[in-house]
Formats: structure tokens, sequence, C-alpha cells
């Protein structure tokens, strides 16, 4: 962690010193791309310096894409796996050697599906501005924090004893924290909200989104019965 900090320093020292150099200053100037993919993959970047204005982008200058939203959630789900299952032994859970890859692709599937289109109807309805293809774009680009912290933390972790718990605790944290932070924003450029109404959003979307994993557990519930049932039905005219 000590050479972390180090680091950290010595990068912000020379970042500082460098800044008026000549190569510098050509970097700055440099052609940059025009590739409509690489403008998009790129615009994550700028979101970390400027998020209000990085998905008021997304929505009003088309920054962001369907593909560049799906890397970054194979990314997130990819950070989800290695912090799952190669996090330094002091640190991981109980049960990390059993994970299901399968298993957690499918509840990461599941959480981001219901929660987008949590959010979308709830904003569709509260005055929202946003379009779908905004929401769910929006959200995928708010898992950058997850992806950036995620995976050094995990590889760090391994380097790291019982005595800095406190510092991947607050590392941890912060991956959340910002990430949370993320969404917000998100929510509060992309449907035009104040503060207040994106509280209000965010809390409604919640709502809706435990209402639908409910429905959706009865409705499993009721396939598993009505399944059984016809089966039943089956072999009992099979016999007769």
């Amino acid at each position: 962690a000590t050479s972390l900090a180090a680091a950290f320093i010595l990068l912000m020292l020379f970042e500082r010193a460098t800044r008026k150099t000549g190569w510098r200053q050509a970097w700055s100037n440099r052609t940059r791309s025009k590739n409509e993919f690489v403008v998009k993959f790129k615009h994550m970047f700028y979101m970390l310096k400027h998020p209000v204005d990085g998905f008021t982008a997304l929505r009003y200058e088309y920054k962001g894409g369907y593909l560049s939203a799906v890397i970054l959630l194979t990314a997130a789900y990819a950070a989800l796996v290695i912090m799952k299952m190669f996090t330094g032994f002091s640190f991981q859970a109980a049960d990390a050697d059993r994970v299901n890859l399968l298993s957690l692709l499918l509840q990461y599937g599941a959480v981001w599906v219901g929660w987008v289109v949590s959010n979308y109807l709830v904003s569709s309805i509260y005055r929202g501005e946003g379009r779908f293809k905004d929401v769910f774009v929006g959200h995928a680009y708010a898992l950058i924090p997850f992806i950036l912290i995620g995976i050094p933390l995990a590889a760090v972790s391994n380097v790291m004893t019982m005595s800095e718990q406190a510092i991947y605790d607050f590392m941890e944290k912060v991956l959340f924290i910002w990430t949370g932070l993320m969404v917000f924003w998100k929510i509060q450029s992309l449907q035009n909200y104040t503060v207040g109404e994106t509280i209000i959003n965010m809390v409604l979307s919640l709502l809706t989104f435990m209402a639908l994993a409910v429905l959706v557990l009865i409705m499993t519930g009721l396939s598993s019965d009505l399944k059984d049932f016809l089966f039943e039905v089956y072999q009992e005219v099979r016999l007769r």
C-alpha cells in the first residue's frame, strides 16, 4: 500500500513537472481519431473528470453507443469475476472457491436488466426525458469506476496483509460509492432532474425493481407448478 501511495505521488509530480514540455504539448495537439467507435469509447475517460457533462453528451451529442456499452458491461462482469475469484485470501469471502460463473452471469444479467427496465419505466412516468437507449448506455458507462478500481484492487489484495485491512475496506467503499454517484449523475443528467427528483426517481426505481423481482419469482413458481401438473396429466393419460 505504501508503494502504491508513493507511485501515485511520483505520477502526480511527473505530470506537474512535464505539463509545459514540448512533447506534452505535441501529445495534447495530436490528431484525434475520427472513428465513431473510438470517439464513443474514449468518451468514458472524459466522463471520469466531468460526469455530469459527460452523461449529458451521451444524450445530446450521441457520444455513446450500444457496442461500447456492451463492451463496458462485459468488462464489468470480468471485474466482478476477478474480484470474486482472485482477491487475496485474507480478503476473500468464505465461499469464494465455489463461484459458479454461469450462476454469477445470470445474477449479474438479471440485476442489470431489471434495474435498467425499472429505471426506464419510472423515468418515463416521472417526467424523464431520456430514451431507453440513453438509460441502457448511461448505466453501462456508470460502471467505469467498478472496472477501473475493482480489477487493480483484486490484484493488489494478493500482496496486502491483514494489517492493511482498513486500506482495502476504504478502497472497496470508494468503488461502490463512486459507482453509485455515477448512477446518480447519470439519472440526473439524462432525465434533466433536480437533485430531489433524482433521489425520488432512484427510490421509485428500487421499489419497481423489487416488485418486478417478486413478480418474476411468482411467475417462475407458477410455471414450475404448471409443468408438474401437465406432466402428471400426461403420465395419467399414458398409463390408462
